[in-house]
């Protein structure tokens, strides 16, 4: 029955928003190239112009313009939001799309080991990262966020420990820098990054 099939897809996500100085104009650009409206923009007092849509491969995105401004560039601190990256059926493509929205810069990572791997710039700092999606059967296109942590095994004992589930454990002896993505009990995916401060720097492509 339907409410049963339902009831089995519903879960909780975080949505990523990103400053736009132009919220009903970026939507336009996002719905011109394939994308969805799932919000239309909405100004909030004391807090600004909102909107929430899908890209062209169903991945969804908030667009904010904020009444205060954008707060300065700054490192992360434990706590803090710290990356993002879209998992894409074509990273290329997607990296166009957003640049067309958005205003990014599509950049080849060059420390990616596969060649179909970008990152998204603006004003000379690294914004997120595009790589292909996972062949696995329930995979889709999707943003994920990462927040940074103290340490992510303490973070990801911890969030077993609330009733979480681990997606990808952190490795024994990462390339760069400790990672795990988790799930919350509502389901809700969630990346977590471990840095010292002089790799939390690098920020520059």
């Amino acid at each position: 029955m339907r409410p049963a099939r339902m009831k089995d897809q519903v879960h909780g996500r975080w949505v990523g928003y990103v400053s736009v100085p132009d919220v009903p104009k970026a939507l336009a650009a996002a719905i011109a190239k394939g994308g969805r409206v799932f919000l239309p923009a909405k100004e909030h007092a004391n807090r600004g112009t909102q909107a929430i849509f899908s890209d062209a491969d169903g991945a969804l995105l908030g667009l904010m313009h904020s009444d205060s401004g954008d707060p300065g560039e700054y490192l992360p601190e434990p706590g803090d939001w710290a990356w993002a990256e879209l998992f894409s059926r074509d990273p290329a493509a997607a990296g166009e799309y957003y640049q067309t929205v958005v205003g990014y810069n599509r950049l080849s990572d060059t420390r990616a080991k596969r060649p179909n791997e970008f990152i998204l710039a603006s004003g000379g700092y690294s914004r997120a990262a595009v790589a292909a999606v996972s062949s696995r059967p329930k995979a889709h296109p999707a943003w994920l966020l990462f927040v940074r942590v103290a340490s992510v095994k303490d973070a990801v004992a911890r969030a077993v420990s609330l009733g979480g589930r681990v997606l990808l454990p952190p490795s024994d002896a990462p390339a760069e820098y400790w990672r795990a993505v988790i799930a919350d009990p509502s389901g809700a995916h969630l990346g977590m990054v471990e840095l010292d401060d002089a790799e939390a720097a690098k920020e520059k492509p």
